[in-house]
């Protein structure tokens, strides 16, 4: 049943949701998305953002970001959009 599965947040439901760290940018937030729907998702799936912890998600970025030629201000909103919709970490 697709009702049952999981999908990727939209910023504006982690908005909704008090996802988004104080005194952090909404636009970076909608940005890193977008990085992370149409630049990862070139390459392979993608993975639920709750699949995994803020810092998994930082060693997956910083791995990642040179392979898919990420600018350091694409990979910074791409961590604040994966962190801010991550699971609890461990």
């Amino acid at each position: 049943c697709a009702a049952g599965k999981a999908s990727i947040p939209t910023a504006e439901e982690l908005l909704a949701a008090g996802a988004l760290s104080k005194g952090a940018d909404p636009a970076a937030l909608r940005r890193g998305r977008a990085v992370f729907v149409t630049e990862c998702a070139a390459c392979h799936r993608l993975f639920l953002p709750g699949e995994y912890s803020t810092e998994q998600w930082r060693g997956i970025v910083k791995r990642m970001a040179g392979r898919a030629s990420l600018g350091g201000d694409q990979a910074a909103d791409l961590l604040l959009y994966l962190s801010s919709a991550s699971r609890p970490g461990k």
